[in-house]
Order: C-alpha cells, then structure tokens, then sequence
C-alpha cells in the first residue's frame, strides 16, 4: 500500500469532479458520488496503515466517529458495498459505532446553456429524518480531513 496520500489526493480528485459538474450523464456523476463517499470513507484506513503518520488507530477512528460528515461517508459506503445497512458489528471491549443509516433519496440536476454545465444536487436523508446536501457533506467531509491531517503536521 502507498502512502495515505495518494488516496487523499484520488479523494481531492472526486470531490472536484462533482463539484465541477464535469459528467454531463446523471449515472456517471452518481459513480463519481459514491466514489467520493467510498474512497473518503477508506482513506482513514489508509491513514491508519501507513506508519509514517506515527496515529494510532483509536486516535484515526475517534476522530471520524466525531464527524458527522464522516459517519455519513461511512454509511453511503457501507451501503454501496452491501445494498443495505446490516446489523451493527461490535468489537469485543468495545462501543459500537453510531451508523447514521444515510440514503441518497432525491435528486435534481440543472444545466447551464451558457457555461454548458451541469449542476447536480442530492438529498440524503439519515434515520433521524434530518436532511444534508450530499455535495456540501462531501465538502465537509474533505475539509474535516484536510483540517485533521493539517493539525497532525501530514499535509
């Protein structure tokens, strides 16, 4: 495995892609949204690997179960690979993790004639019934690792 980042850098790459509205077709912007919220959500284990960051493991993982934007990562991708959320695996000695049960569950798209862009929007709702943009969560979600890995002296 490579250094944390590279997949900090594929995660930069996604996140411009939606924002930048580049596909023009909304199944290959859908593809570049869950794969923004998959390789977010990996990149901790890739931080978690790779022995240069001198983190521990409880110290990467109480840092994404104190983020929102994390955990939502971590559903959508937990969904993505499994077509559903399952039971709660608990490790032995230990809390389970707070799922937030999150699913896309609209979405709009506006086109720009003039710019000849695309703008695409997506709901995803949580099993609170609470509502988030899943572009701004992707930005938050970017910017919570930014600001982590900043503080911690990596990037």
């Amino acid at each position: 495995m490579s250094s944390f980042k590279e997949q900090y850098e594929r995660v930069k790459r996604y996140l411009k892609r939606i924002q930048y509205g580049e596909q023009k077709d909304t199944t290959d912007y859908m593809d570049d949204l869950y794969s923004f919220f998959i390789n977010c959500h990996h990149l901790k284990d890739w931080v978690k690997k790779d022995k240069s960051t001198r983190l521990t493991n409880d110290e990467v993982d109480d840092f994404v179960k104190s983020k929102l934007s994390l955990r939502i990562c971590a559903a959508l991708a937990t969904a993505s690979k499994h077509a559903t959320l399952g039971k709660i695996r608990q490790k032995k000695n230990k809390i389970p993790q707070p799922r937030e049960n999150a699913q896309v569950t609209s979405r709009s798209v506006n086109v720009d004639l003039d710019k000849s862009r695309v703008f695409h929007e997506n709901t995803i709702t949580l099993k609170d019934g609470s509502k988030h943009i899943a572009e701004k969560i992707a930005q938050q979600a970017f910017d919570d690792w930014t600001r982590f890995l900043t503080i911690k002296k990596l990037i």
